[in-house]
């Protein structure tokens, strides 16, 4: 088969038709999993192309209490979508097909360029195969995980320019600057600083000076991202992880670490090849930590059949041989041996390992059947991708089907892992906001039961701050049981006694309830740990003035004040504390004050219009 544009011109059409087949119905879907922070809830994105600088010089995700990662690229894409499309849910899925699809045609490319001698059809099985991988219903339906695919994107790119510096040596420089890229896409990029001097070795004809020069240079891109983070406004506040997230983060329960990760090894060799069944989220309940089971001894047998496999063969330079590093490599990082991963597992970080997995398959079953002497019977070989595709193509449209909302997908996973407590949580949670958002008695009724379900559940499974908080408020809302709710919130305060969602719940819960004194308690811990966060001060400020706290009450928002002096509510909220002391010219000036931040505002213009009247009735 040659290798001519015309030729791969109609291998691209292949691969579109593929995609539309595969992945079309995931144009039906709405955001879904976290997708609120990557974009839709995510100002630098939401903001178009009005402050690229922020872009570049903030962290990229804001996640209510704190904000976190570095990943410029892929918010600077959402930007443009949104710039000329706004928030658009088909066009968000849309951008990630392309996406796909080009990353599925690069690793056609790749091979192509680096193996020249062996037969296109081999390099066109593996990028199909790539393309068809169950695994990646994750990256192609998830809109947060934009940055899985420029990273591949601007990965692959590179390796394409570093084998084209032979001819020219300014490819070398370009391919460093967009393996660069890849990395301000996402930081698992940094996988591919060790895959171009494997490439290299290959390319070079087994050149071990030429690879070892080569990894020297890749400390390039990676010097490049640090000091490019040195310069990033980073947040104060932190994200602290849990038990539950990782049982390696910290727990009351032993863990075998070599357990942990030879699981996780074999969870992403099962699921590459045969997946059983996905799951947006999983963490405890999910893998096995503590005891040696079949997963963990199968997982060492593969590890130990790869390593066994690439060194038998590297000498010879195999294209299986390099396709059985990559996935290695793409999986190492993360086994949980280096650092406890999120979550433990997920299936968007194989992405990587997924090229070398494809390329290991198909080029091994090619020369297995050489091997034998019988090379006609590569067309069988064909024939089982064939099989593939068609026995799992049901299996990626059901996925696909999942992913349609945040609540559908986490609803589809919490049946196939009913013990995970962070599914279980956060399903709570969102059928709480159902029910703050339901418009009649009977939805209220199903989704408060469901928020206090699932909560509870979760809870149940193993005790922490947010799943108690979840309960906690499900109680109150939901069945108007202050009393249970109550000893909810403080259960997850035992655990964290500085908990910011407890501590704002029962602070409002005992306001609503009239119990000043003690909301004035919980609000003085709030506002302590998280001075700030303004939207809490109205509150406190608020159960002040109700006990006649008034100078307390100015020194609170003198003191915020200090820290920011340009936050209209800040205004107001002094402004409101002149008007509950009677002192209306005050009370003016800083509605006035508040007026100049925030223009336009009604609640404020109309504060004004009522100070005036009353200062003229005085008169």
């Amino acid at each position: 088969m040659d290798t001519s544009g015309g030729q791969q011109l109609k291998v691209l059409g292949f691969f579109t038709l593929l995609l539309v087949v595969f992945y079309g119905s995931s144009l039906q879907n709405g955001y879904s999993l976290d997708d609120e922070y990557a974009y839709t809830s995510n100002r630098l994105a939401t903001n178009g192309l009005s402050d690229i600088s922020s872009i570049f010089s903030s962290q990229s995700f804001d996640y209510g209490s704190f904000k976190f990662g570095y990943r410029p690229i892929s918010v600077l894409s959402f930007a443009l979508e949104n710039q000329f499309f706004g928030v658009n849910p088909k066009v968000s899925h849309l951008v990630n097909l392309l996406l796909y699809l080009i990353i599925s045609f690069m690793v056609l490319r790749v091979l192509l360029r680096l193996f020249p001698k062996e037969k296109a059809g081999l390099a066109i099985c593996t990028a199909f195969f790539f393309l068809i991988l169950p695994i990646h219903t994750e990256i192609v339906n998830n809109i947060k995980c934009r940055d899985e695919l420029l990273m591949l994107v601007f990965g692959l790119t590179s390796l394409l320019l570093w084998m084209r510096g032979k001819d020219k040596k300014v490819f070398y420089v370009l391919s460093i600057i967009t393996l660069f890229v890849a990395i301000l896409s996402k930081k698992s990029a940094l996988v591919f600083l060790g895959i171009i001097p494997v490439m290299e070795f290959f390319h070079s004809n087994g050149n071990w000076k030429r690879s070892a020069l080569v990894t020297g240079l890749m400390f390039l891109p990676f010097v490049l991202f640090r000091l490019t983070t040195r310069f990033v406004r980073t947040s104060s506040s932190n994200r602290d992880y849990s038990f539950v997230e990782n049982p390696l983060y910290g727990g009351e329960l032993e863990v075998n670490k070599a357990v942990l990760v030879l699981e996780s090894a074999w969870f992403y060799f099962k699921n590459l090849m045969f997946p059983t069944q996905f799951v947006s989220y999983y963490g405890y309940k999910t893998i096995e930590f503590q005891n040696f089971g079949l997963g963990a001894v199968m997982g060492l047998l593969v590890i130990i059949g790869l390593v066994v496999l690439a060194a038998i063969n590297l000498k010879r330079r195999r294209i299986f041989v390099f396709g059985a590093i990559v996935l290695l490599g793409g999986v190492l990082p993360y086994l949980n041996l280096l650092m406890p991963m999120v979550g433990i597992v997920a299936e968007r970080f194989v992405s990587v390992a997924s090229i070398g997995f494809s390329i290991l398959v198909v080029y091994g079953i090619h020369d297995g059947i050489e091997k034998f002497g019988k090379p006609k019977y590569n067309k069988f070989a064909v024939i089982a991708l064939g099989i593939y595709a068609i026995a799992y193509l049901p299996v990626i449209q059901a996925r696909n089907s999942e992913w349609e909302s945040q609540i559908s997908v986490m609803q589809a996973d919490v049946e196939k892992v009913p013990e995970s407590v962070v599914l279980n949580n956060s399903l709570g949670n969102n059928y709480f906001y159902q029910f703050l958002a339901a418009k009649n008695i009977k939805e209220k009724r199903e989704f408060g039961a469901k928020a206090l379900k699932y909560s509870s559940t979760s809870a149940q499974v193993y005790p922490t701050e947010a799943a108690y908080t979840n309960q906690g408020a499900a109680e109150y809302k939901v069945y108007n049981d202050s009393k249970k709710a109550e000893l909810s919130f403080k259960k997850a305060l035992e655990i964290n006694p500085n908990y910011e969602d407890a501590l704002n719940k029962l602070s409002t819960m005992l306001m609503e309830l009239n119990r000043t004194k003690e909301s004035i308690n919980f609000y003085e811990i709030l506002i302590n740990n998280y001075p700030r966060k303004y939207i809490y001060y109205e509150g406190y400020v608020r159960q002040l003035c109700q006990v006649g706290e008034f100078e307390e009450a100015l020194a609170v928002v003198n003191n915020a004040i200090q820290m920011e002096p340009n936050v209209p509510i800040i205004a107001l909220l002094k402004a409101n504390i002149y008007g509950e002391m009677k002192e209306y010219d005050q009370a003016l000036i800083w509605s006035k004050k508040a007026n100049v931040l925030d223009p336009g505002n009604r609640q404020i213009i109309g504060k004004i219009n009522f100070l005036n009247n009353q200062i003229k009735n005085a008169e």
